[in-house]
Formats: structure tokens, sequence, C-alpha cells
């Protein structure tokens, strides 16, 4: 809600002096809200919820149900060319930018099951974990084998005690079938119950997209030295794989011959082009903070002292 306020999907644009009372009206909030649920119109009514739910002062409860099963069922993230954009796991290869201009032309897709479908397996794992054996049969499968250890609590034992629960299981994407092999039904991504999605996506080993530090700069990529680790030109976002997407990567040694055979890997984070850092969301210390914690003398600021190696 907080992007479709704004005119390029910062949400931080709100913090400028003045923008609140400029930008969140009574009108611009009931436009914002009414875009958005077109666009959640399906996941809406797989819900239970009506077009013209009201995210802002509607009823909420965190159980995976009515307006939490919505949350659950769509993923927010950076947009390639700055500000946020809304798109729904079960298909991540569509996504709408969040801004003043959003359109509603395109109707997120709703998951194929509902969000609480691994509910019973969760529950079924716990009490696994906290020692009642029948569970164990319905939530690890009879083939279970790791480093040689046929029995999960015997290979996990400082998790498989008594008072172990566990909470939340995340779906991050839907995939069809065919997509894996030996897999022809739909397949899901899933994060782990005991935390969040943790991604190693970026690297700092080839570089596909750039642009100068200051505004009317240039900059021309190396052919040399370097220049294997950067793209003979700036590759368009659009043209790279989006968020869960499947991609092939096959390598190569330094005489060109291919090494082993092309292998198909999951990009665990959006593409961005470095056009989007001026308008993406980065860290930063409050005047607050920095006034208090960091300034010499400041109230909380740590203090260094240097002396003599006593003997």
């Amino acid at each position: 809600m907080s992007a479709e306020l704004t005119s390029d999907g910062n949400p931080a644009d709100l913090v400028a002096t003045g923008a609140l009372t400029k930008m969140v009206t009574a009108a611009t909030v009931t436009s914002a809200t009414s875009t958005l649920n077109s666009v959640l119109a399906k996941l809406l009514a797989q819900n239970g919820l009506n077009a013209s739910f009201d995210p802002i002062s509607g009823p909420f409860t965190p159980n995976h149900t009515g307006a939490d099963a919505v949350i659950d069922s769509v993923v927010v993230t950076p947009s390639p060319a700055g500000g946020l954009q809304i798109m729904s796991i079960a298909n991540m290869g569509v996504s709408v930018p969040l801004s003043q201009s959003t359109s509603t032309a395109t109707v997120l897709s709703p998951p194929p099951y509902p969000v609480g479908y691994l509910s019973t397996l969760l529950t079924q794992l716990g009490q696994c974990l906290a020692g009642t054996t029948s569970a164990c049969s319905s939530a690890i499968d009879a083939g279970y084998l790791e480093y040689g250890v046929s029995k999960f609590q015997t290979e996990h034992p400082g998790i498989s005690a008594s008072g172990t629960t566990i909470t939340g299981v995340t779906t991050l994407a839907y995939f069809p079938g065919g997509t894996f092999p030996n897999i022809s039904g739909e397949s899901s991504l899933t994060a782990p119950p005991t935390g969040g999605q943790k991604t190693s996506g970026n690297t700092s080993y080839y570089r596909w997209s750039w642009q100068p530090m200051l505004s009317g700069g240039k900059l021309i990529a190396p052919t040399s030295n370097l220049g294997q680790w950067y793209g003979s030109a700036s590759i368009a976002a659009s043209n790279l794989p989006v968020q869960y997407e499947l991609y092939t990567v096959t390598l190569y040694d330094s005489t060109g011959k291919q090494i082993g055979t092309p292998q198909s890997v999951i990009n665990t984070a959006p593409p961005m082009t470095a056009a989007a850092g001026p308008t993406t969301v980065w860290p930063v210390l409050s005047s607050g903070t920095a006034s208090t914690a960091l300034a010499a003398g400041a109230a909380i600021a740590i203090s260094s002292c240097s002396g003599v190696p006593r003997a």
C-alpha cells in the first residue's frame, strides 16, 4: 500500500518532509486499496474475502487463513528498475509494479493449494521430534538415510527432544509438473520451518549491469584483464530468469572446453539493474542514532582508550 502511494514505488518517499500530507489522503488511499484488491481479486476470493476488503482497518488474525493467507500467497520484491513489485507464488514469472500508476490489467493467479496444506505434516513432524514414534512413520520417509544413518532422531539429536516445537513452513514458489527430473506432478519450494529464506544469489565475479556513480559520468567495462568478469554489454533485467525461475548453467575450462553436463539452477534472488540503486531502500542510521551513539562525547557513544602494555 505504501508503495502504491508514491510515484516511483519507493515507500521511503513518504518520510520526506511534507510527503504524508501530499501523498496520503483519503482519496489516494481509497484508490490504492481498490487497485490492490483488483490485482489480488483471485487470491481474495480463494481465501473468503470480497473485492471490497479493507487491508488497513479490516480484521486480521495471523493463522494462515483469510487476509493472512493472502499475504502468505504473494511476494513483494524490489523491481528491476527500482521501487517494489508484487507476485503470486503460483507464478513468479508475472509481476505487477507498485506505484500510483499501478495497472489493474494483470490479476495474479492463486496458488494451486491452500496456504496451510503442510499443517498436518508439520504437526506430525513436531510430534515425531518430541518422541511420538507413531507420528514419525507419516512425517519421515521410510527410506530416510543420511550419512549411513537411517533414523532421523539419531542423526539430529539436538532437535529431537521433548519440548521441541516447529512453527511455520513458508511456500516460496510452485513449479509445474516436469520442471524437475523424475517428478511428474507439481512441485513447491519451501523455506525451512526453523527460519526464513537464506540465499547466496549474488556474486562479485560477473558484472552484467553497470552505470556511473555520478550523474553525467561515463563507465567503460574493461575488455582485458578483468574483462572476463564483465558482460560485453549490459543485460536487460527482463531477459534474466526471475526469482525462483530455473535456468541452465554450463561450465567451461580456460580453453573453452565444456566441463561436465549442464545443470539446472533455481535463481534465488530477483534480478536488479544498476539503475535501481538510487531508488532502492538502503539501511541507514537515523540522525538521532548518529547524534546519540556516534558523535564524540554522545550519551551512549562507545569510548576508546590507549595505554602502555604492562609487563
